[in-house]
């Protein structure tokens, strides 16, 4: 009697399915179903594990263990997607592990729970709390807390926020922060910026952007405090400079006792008409420079944007090419596939050519998914791919999941690539060798190679270059430092360490610097140049106390500058018609000159993000 080759394969599947089967018995409660693995244990009644080895779902109804090693699902309704020694308690109802490493949801008080991956978090007494993904994170005593992810933070107040970083401890009702490192929000609805800045009242707002490792903390309720090297308020081509000079020039005009005399003594013996000349000519010998400067910038510009039009047609052409070839490869890994055989004890339940060829690898269903990382689970979805141990696909298509432990719970075209990391979802979003790092969701979010314990949450095109650090979403926001927050917003961009930017087209390119981008014109930019600069680039700028504000507009934000930079005072102080007459002129000479630094700041600015973007393109 002759057999054809697919009868043959066939008898060999179920062959390998039954002993699969016998492999896989333990404990079962009533309709609880064990399908494959090895020491696996379903005593509670309803309950499911779909391969791996030690797998625990008991106690209660309707929990689920799909794959990996070592899971416990011990409360109803409760989830553990893959991964190694996760542990949800009998008490934590409808709570929820995907994957990742020793992550423990535990106490009476914590249900509907969610870790995503990493490894070491912990949700203890604390309903409806979230963890995205990294590190010895931990949320204890707290309802609807959450951690993005990073290393090392706490959250135990309740709805309070920590994004990511590392240390950070968000223990007030409703307080939030974003990032960065040894932060604390104690205060209820407090938030705390930077490096070791502490929000200890209620409704403080508290930003440390100091060097050195000085800590600030709130000086009350309601109260916003803020340490840096310089605070500068822009609206339209014009900055008003706050820095260790203009201070004591604000201080006089806010405390007249004696700063005013003391600065009168130091300055006023050397404005003579005779030198105030010299300075109305130096002013008009760097007018004429910029103006040179800006020439030669604009040419430059003009001649990049030209050639970038060039490169983003072949770059197009570049891309429908790339797509063909994946394609190609898809086809290529299809036929490969057909030769794969079912890994030791692994499971392949429902669907239409799906492969699990890791040891203890779990397949559940669809079409075309390949589990071949030891331990590693796919729930179901179109062409997915878990290829490292305890690698875990939820479902969707064309997702990869690569690293040890890394997770894409669904989506398209997503790729966890490094250790420990986590996609929730979306499309085309990628962790690149980049372990314990996690994107929620979006488009096109990309976290690049040696960026350990770093969160994007959602938008798109946002892409991280760094340790620890955090995106809340936006789009087209970029880090390239450590310790950096970008909370959301467009175009925005930290490149330094501790660095913060926000609204749009908002840069902090120092380190310890915050940028805050409000301006109308999309085409403007807002920067922090300097170590410790603190920007606000806004149409009309309103602080106020009370039932009392100040107001700065285009109309008086010159008026502002001048009191900072004491041009106010110095005409107080002429003592003759001649000196008055000299400063007018020598005012109008320096606002042309503040005008034009800015222009050539843009101009510069424009020209390194060009390069920047290009080298970037590149790398990705």
């Amino acid at each position: 009697m002759q057999f054809s080759s697919n009868r043959i394969r066939s008898f060999l599947t179920i062959a390998v399915a039954a002993t699969t089967i016998a492999f896989s018995s333990g404990q079962t409660g009533e309709s609880s179903v064990i399908a494959g693995g090895v020491d696996n244990s379903a005593s509670g009644d309803f309950c499911t594990i779909s391969g791996g080895i030690r797998n625990t779902a008991d106690s209660n109804a309707f929990a689920t263990v799909s794959g990996g090693d070592g899971n416990k699902a011990e409360a109803a309704q409760s989830t553990i997607t893959g991964g190694l020694g996760n542990y949800i308690c009998p008490d934590c109802t409808s709570s929820t592990i995907v994957c990742g490493s020793t992550n423990t949801i535990t106490g009476t008080l914590s249900t509907e729970c969610t870790i995503g991956a990493g490894y070491n978090n912990l949700i203890k007494d604390s309903p409806s709390a979230t963890i995205v993904g990294g590190i010895q994170n931990s949320i204890k005593n707290s309802n609807a807390g959450s951690i993005g992810g990073g290393q090392e933070n706490q959250v135990t107040g309740d709805f309070a926020v920590v994004g990511g970083g590392s240390q950070n401890i968000a223990s007030g009702q409703g307080s939030v922060i974003p990032g960065g490192q040894k932060n604390k929000a104690s205060g209820e609805f407090s938030i705390a910026f930077g490096r070791k800045a502490e929000a200890k009242d209620d409704r403080s707002l508290v930003i440390n952007l100091q060097e050195g490792g000085k800590k600030l903390q709130s000086d009350g309720a309601s109260t916003f405090s803020a340490a840096a090297t310089r605070f500068i308020f822009q609206i339209g081509q014009v900055k008003a400079v706050l820095d260790s000079t203009s201070i004591l020039e604000l201080d006089a005009v806010l405390n007249p006792s004696g700063g005013r005399r003391t600065l009168r003594s130091t300055t006023h013996s050397m404005m003579t008409p005779t030198r105030i000349r010299e300075l109305i000519q130096e002013q008009k010998k760097k007018h004429k420079e910029q103006q040179d400067t800006v020439s030669k910038l604009q040419q430059e510009l003009t001649s990049l944007v030209d050639g970038e039009n060039h490169h983003q047609v072949r770059g197009h052409e570049l891309e429908l090419e790339l797509e063909l070839e994946l394609e190609l490869k898809d086809l290529q890994e299809e036929d490969s596939g057909r030769l794969l055989e079912p890994g030791n004890f692994a499971t392949e339940e429902q669907g239409k050519k799906n492969k699990a060829s890791g040891a203890y690898s779990v397949v559940n269903g669809g079409e075309k998914n390949k589990a071949k990382g030891d331990f590693s689970v796919i729930g179901g979805g179109l062409k997915n791919s878990a290829f490292k141990t305890s690698a875990t696909v939820g479902g969707g298509e064309k997702n990869k999941a690569t690293g040890f432990a890394a997770v894409v719970a669904g989506g398209k075209a997503n790729v966890a690539n490094g250790d420990y990391s986590f996609i929730g979802g979306g499309k085309l979003n990628k962790c690149l060798v980049s372990g314990h790092s996690s994107i929620g969701g979006g488009s096109k979010n990309t976290i690049l190679e040696d960026s350990p314990f770093s969160f994007i949450g959602g938008g798109s095109t946002n892409q991280i270059k760094g340790k620890l650090n955090f995106i809340g979403g936006g789009e087209g926001n970029k880090i390239n430092g450590d310790w950096a927050s970008i909370p959301g917003g467009y175009k925005n961009m930290a490149t330094g360490d501790y660095a913060t930017a926000m609204g749009w087209n908002a840069l902090a390119e120092e380190k310890f610097s915050m940028a805050i981008g409000l301006q109308v014109d999309a085409t403007k930019f807002v920067r922090g140049t300097q170590v410790g600069d603190w920007i606000l680039r806004a149409e009309l700028i309103d602080f106020r106390i009370l039932d009392k504000s100040v107001v700065l507009t285009a109309q008086n934000i010159r008026k502002f500058q001048n009191i900072l930079k004491g041009t106010r005072r110095r005409r107080m102080e002429a003592t003759s018609k001649e000196e008055q007459t000299l400063l007018i002129e020598l005012e109008e000479f320096e606002e042309l000159v503040d005008y034009q630094d800015i222009e050539i700041e843009e101009l510069e600015g424009d020209i390194q993000d060009f390069h920047r973007d290009h080298e970037e393109a590149n790398e990705i």
